[in-house]
């Protein structure tokens, strides 16, 4: 239930995702729990038998620099996020709960045990980010909008490969109320970003692009 049912399989991923990590210690992720910054993955053994996941909660935009002002971007999983379904100020129709992602393929070379491979999400990280927008889409730097999320810098980007979608291809989110919609690929990353902060009061605010730190954790 936690898989696509076209999705990569379990056996056919090398490692899952631990946690991401970015924003401010203490505020967005365990100042004390010893791992590096970005999004960390699974090593041996543990990579092995870790819940894997195609659908990752929302945990919106950690970036709090202009035009990302006081966090209005954060989705309603973050670290430590206690929110209320009844407190989602731009309505429960518009706003991303969970979205999928199905992973991508990371050249691991034996880092910490683990091949390379495709690696996906696991229930233990439990979310992403929208900053890293969403794939196949051109106007994103890190989606390789050839191979559809194969690629190393794809991975912490929402996407499926559904190929009998065409080339725009969509991927799934689950909106706050409950309602499950198919969202382009290629959609405006300013759109995007909205839809994923709970807080915002925003439909399509202006000035958001979609730069983030490209560098993945091993």
């Amino acid at each position: 239930m936690f898989l696509c049912p076209d999705g990569p399989l379990p056996e056919e991923s090398v490692t899952a995702l631990l946690a991401p990590r970015y924003g401010n210690a203490g505020a967005d992720y365990r100042p004390d729990d010893g791992l590096d910054i970005g999004h960390v993955f699974s090593g041996s053994p543990g990579r092995l038998i870790m819940a894997r996941t195609h659908y990752l909660g929302m945990g919106g935009d950690w970036r709090t620099d202009p035009p990302y002002t006081d966090g209005k971007y954060r989705g309603l999983f973050t670290f430590n996020s206690r929110n209320r379904l009844n407190n989602i100020p731009r309505g429960l129709t518009e706003t991303v709960m969970f979205g999928e992602s199905w992973g991508g393929f990371l050249d691991w070379g034996g880092t910490d045990g683990i091949p390379s491979g495709w690696s996906t999400g696991s229930r233990c990280a439990g979310f992403n980010y929208s900053t890293f927008g969403t794939c196949p889409n051109p106007a994103n730097p890190n989606c390789d909008n050839q191979s559809f999320g194969l690629s190393f810098g794809t991975f912490g980007a929402m996407h499926l490969l559904h190929t009998s979608q065409g080339p725009r291809l969509g991927f799934n989110v689950a909106m706050a109320d409950g309602s499950v919609r198919t969202l382009r690929g290629d959609i405006d990353f300013g759109v995007w970003d909205a839809m994923c902060g709970f807080a915002d009061f925003e439909i399509e605010p202006s000035g958001l692009a979609p730069e983030v730190c490209g560098v993945l954790s091993d």
